[in-house]
């Protein structure tokens, strides 16, 4: 029994310089080096995942040092050119640069790269496993976004085209087929793994400690001129992992207050629609319209929910806006997402603020939206829930808003909640925030509140209900 962790690159591209090489030789360290897997782990370990106990990822990476086998997507090389300013060209010498290569292997954004080892976990290790592949949100250089997952059937995976490691220097043979990389020695030296080069080469070392090479014949690797038998699935087996969530940093002269998500969320939805028509003339998203063929609205909740909210829990003003897209996004539509710098153009509309976005994160909600994803029990209201029909006379506000949040629960494949309790915002009243869209005209007509929902086991998020919640109204955060 084989462990093997699939990773997709939305962005179609790899940036990472191979161990010992400098990088203006254009090398690329393609497949990600065994050593460079470890430590990848290990970083995102000690930053996003210190929930994790430490004896089980102790000995999943005691598994895990030993050299895994790739198959590796039909892909090339490419690179980019920079001229780097120096102290010459500061001190005002028109010739003053320094040439930079940005080497990166390119290819398909569907494709898929398997990192396999010959181990077995087992079940703790292996959510711990999953846990750090979900939370790595690149993989090389920051360039190298990436969006992973442990593969559940292993009869999913192709046959051949697997590149293994060798048990032999085959260097004597005189082959050029054969390249080394670095991996980990035996026995795996954790105090290795955390050690930084400056740290390292202060000591007069070339490579780290607690390391060795090892050999791949990785001289042949497919080119890109298409995929290869091995790499095609068919029409019945599972998509592609895709990223369902693009989040961006928001800043402005003035920023926006929470009360306006509403506001704030319903012009990046006009903004990336407007974006991706210019990108893609012709061509059509269901995802970010929310829009079938016919015009009216898609039935279910895949599509985007443009969120906006604050960073921190008790933040009052926005700071933060994300796409999420359960159903997940295509490389097309995170494309047009991701060349959006700007929010603006709308004139006054009550609560929006004019301002900059940057991309933050591409991937996975636990990658880019871990305040929102749990799991927990408890959640509470950052944005007023809205229930989407009116209240029935005989009815009182707190069986009204119970129905409807378990409806809508229900409609997600969730747990109905063990209580459903009204929840006081921190200040100020929830019918203070926006709840109709730039061209509606519902502020006095669509009844909402906060609440807290307690579940008897931990859910995940993120959650979004009621009415307007695919335009930040209705979200909630963990609150355990």
């Amino acid at each position: 029994m084989s462990t093997t962790v699939e990773l997709t690159f939305p962005f179609g591209r790899y940036h990472g310089t191979p161990w010992g090489r400098n990088v203006n030789e254009g090398a690329v360290d393609w497949p990600p080096a065994p050593w460079r897997l470890l430590r990848a782990l290990v970083a995102t370990w000690k930053a996003k995942a210190n929930d994790l106990d430490d004896a089980t990822v102790g000995s999943l990476l005691e598994k895990l040092a030993d050299p895994p086998r790739y198959w590796v997507p039909p892909s090339t090389l490419a690179h980019t050119r920079h001229y780097m300013p120096d102290k010459d060209y500061l001190a005002g010498s028109a010739k003053g640069t320094d040439k930079v290569l940005d080497t990166f292997a390119a290819f398909s954004r569907q494709h898929r790269l398997y990192i396999s080892w010959p181990v077995e976990l087992e079940p703790p290790e292996r959510r711990a496993l999953q846990a750090l592949v979900e939370r790595t949100g690149y993989l090389g250089r920051a360039e190298s976004t990436c969006v992973g997952s442990v593969v559940d059937d292993q009869a999913e995976l192709p046959e051949t085209g697997w590149y293994e490691p060798l048990g032999a220097d085959p260097v004597a043979r005189g082959s050029e087929t054969y390249e080394r990389v670095l991996a980990a020695a035996r026995p795996l030296d954790f105090e290795s793994l955390v050690e930084g080069t400056t740290a390292m080469r202060s000591q007069g070392r070339l490579v780290p400690r607690g390391t060795r090479w090892v050999w791949y014949n990785l001289g042949a690797r497919p080119s890109q001129a298409g995929p290869s038998q091995a790499g095609r699935r068919s029409a019945t087996t599972r998509r592609p992992s895709l990223p369902t969530v693009v989040r961006w940093a928001f800043s402005a002269p003035a920023m926006p207050a929470l009360s306006a998500a509403v506001a704030m969320a319903d012009v990046l939805h006009q903004a990336a629609v407007s974006r991706f028509y210019q990108l893609h003339p012709g061509a059509t998203s269901y995802q970010l319209t929310g829009l079938g063929d016919d015009g009216a609205p898609l039935s279910g909740h895949g599509h985007v929910h443009w969120l906006a909210f604050a960073s921190e829990p008790d933040g009052r003003f926005i700071d933060s806006l994300a796409a999420y897209a359960p159903g997940g996004l295509s490389a097309e539509e995170v494309a047009a997402l991701c060349s959006l710098t700007r929010l603006g153009g709308y004139g006054y509309v009550e609560g929006f603020r004019p301002g900059r976005i940057s991309v933050e994160v591409v991937g996975n909600s636990g990658q880019a939206l871990p305040e929102l994803t749990g799991p927990a029990r408890s959640w509470v209201s950052v944005t007023p829930f809205a229930p989407p029909k009116h209240k029935r006379p005989n009815q009182t506000l707190q069986q009204h808003v119970d129905r409807h949040a378990r409806r809508d629960l229900a409609a997600l494949g969730l747990p109905g909640p063990a209580a459903v309790e009204l929840h006081d915002p921190p200040s100020g009243s929830w019918l203070d925030f926006r709840r109709h869209r730039v061209r509606e005209r519902l502020a006095a007509a669509r009844l909402a509140t906060g609440v807290r929902l307690a579940f008897s086991q931990p859910v995940a998020g993120p959650l979004v209900l009621g009415a307007l919640r695919h335009f930040g109204l209705g979200l909630l955060r963990p609150d355990d």
